[in-house]
């Protein structure tokens, strides 16, 4: 239920793209900044915010592109959907898809470094406390 102060946030959607290769790994980018107050640089996935009139899959495909270099050749899914509450002047609903892409990984400036993780090895610390609820919400870790 909300509160009488939620009708004070803004609200925004944003997308986010696991991203497979062939052999099922994923492609985690470790961000140039910390995140919200953090302290530590953590392993995220491609993403962010659509833009007003944007369709998300654009949106997707779009974020890919700038944070990655990499062309999104299929959308095999949604992975997860949230809702982002930690800013009480906003609320993100994030939706995740898992995605295959094509192309030579080239990180934007929001990234510092990039691996292919089995999903088995995908580390828990430190990594996007939004993407491990995603991972758990999934099956793919305890």
């Amino acid at each position: 239920m909300a509160s009488s102060g939620d009708q004070d946030r803004k609200l925004q959607v944003g997308v986010k793209a696991v991203i497979t290769d062939e052999q099922g790994r994923v492609l985690l980018l470790k961000r140039s900044e910390p995140f919200h107050g953090e302290d530590v640089l953590k392993w995220d996935i491609p993403g962010g915010r659509i833009d007003a009139g944007e369709e998300l899959l654009d949106a997707l495909k779009r974020e890919v592109k700038e944070e990655t270099g990499l062309d999104v050749t299929s959308v095999e899914g949604i992975f997860h959907v949230q809702d982002i509450l930690f800013n009480p002047k906003l609320h993100v609903v994030r939706i995740t898809y898992v995605v295959r892409a094509a192309g030579e990984v080239q990180l934007s400036s929001e990234h510092v470094e990039h691996r292919w993780t089995p999903k088995e090895a995908l580390p828990l610390d430190p990594t996007d406390i939004y993407f491990v609820d995603a991972m758990q919400a999934n099956g793919w870790i305890k």
